[in-house]
């Protein structure tokens, strides 16, 4: 089983891609909306076990570690100058290579799967994040729509960043899982973690109409916490994805209808709500937050999108899943 993999955009969405953890799990939420819906309708990865942990730690302490261009050595950790340049040896060969080689790297490990539902997945980032306490470079992303409380009894670390993910209520999937947390029980978990030292981020997505803009209002309104970074999105589908709800329940046909094949480069979600509405979404939840977070990002948006609602397409997007 292949466990990293990169995400790369298609040409028209502004997502400068990133590494990904690649394991899927029964998630217990039943979101509508959920584009996992028509994730790996062909090819798709088994299910995560127990037994699949020690495979997985292997995989990703590859990914951690940065490779000699010569000889596939790992390189060591400190870096030092000459000439104005930085420079990493070699562990294996003693040879040194350009520090700028390297970058600081994230591994999204909530992408594909709640990172802490079910409980196999709350095991696997247990044990994952006490793989990144061990260095200083690069950053694990958990991204969850959950209540991690287990968290609350580890150390936090720099190196990992825990993301909440809050979806519009109304099509969250309480007939499949009643015990789905709703907006305010996720936040209220975002503020504990937040107060006990660990790195918070809040991933908004999807809005689909003015509904979900209140919603957040509404949860927000009692949070005084200042979030590490804030990623917005509205309501879209890949090509699969759309055949998926098109064809599902009747609240999954219900928010294909809201969706058109949009033109030009759409970039990976050629199905979307219309760009007025769109940029009309994001610029009230814009309202909302300013002030509450330190960085705010559009996830997988067009071009046009990031201009109708901010002016000009940004050189470098800081959002959920980046450094």
């Amino acid at each position: 089983m292949e466990w990293t993999g990169r995400f790369v955009s298609k040409p028209g969405s502004v997502c400068p891609g990133f590494d990904r953890l690649r394991y899927l799990a029964a998630c217990p939420h039943g979101c509508a909306y959920c584009y996992l819906q028509g994730a790996y309708w062909r090819g798709r990865p088994r299910d995560i076990t127990e037994a699949d942990l020690p495979e997985m730690e292997r995989a990703v302490e590859r990914w951690l570690a940065d490779r000699c261009p010569r000889c596939r050595g790992p390189m060591a950790q400190g870096a030092y100058c000459i000439s104005r340049a930085a420079y990493r040896n070699c562990i294996r060969c003693g040879q040194p290579a350009k520090a700028a080689l390297f970058p600081r790297r994230l591994l999204n490990a909530g992408e594909l799967s709640d990172s802490f539902a079910p409980e196999i997945c709350a095991w696997a980032s247990l044990r994952l994040i006490e793989l990144f306490r061990r260095q200083n470079r690069h950053a694990l992303l958990l991204l969850s729509k959950a209540r991690p409380t287990a968290l609350l009894d580890v150390e936090p670390t720099p190196q990992v960043i825990v993301s909440f993910s809050l979806g519009q209520q109304t099509y969250l999937g309480s007939a499949v899982a009643p015990g789905t947390p709703d907006s305010a029980s996720v936040l209220e978990s975002a503020v504990r973690l937040h107060q006990a030292g660990w790195r918070v981020r809040l991933r908004i997505d999807p809005l689909i109409d003015e509904t979900g803009v209140w919603e957040i209002i509404t949860a927000l309104e009692p949070v005084r916490t200042r979030w590490e970074r804030v990623t917005l999105g509205t309501l879209r589908f890949t090509r699969s994805g759309y055949r998926a709800v098109a064809h599902g329940s009747p609240s999954q046909a219900a928010l294909a209808a809201r969706v058109a094949r949009e033109d030009g480069e759409a970039g990976t979600h050629p199905y979307r709500i219309p760009l007025a509405q769109r940029a009309a979404l994001y610029g009230a939840a814009l309202e909302v937050l300013q002030g509450r977070a330190d960085d705010f990002a559009l996830c997988k948006e067009t071009e046009v999108c990031w201009r109708a609602v901010s002016g000009s397409v940004p050189g470098e997007v800081r959002c959920n899943c980046t450094p």
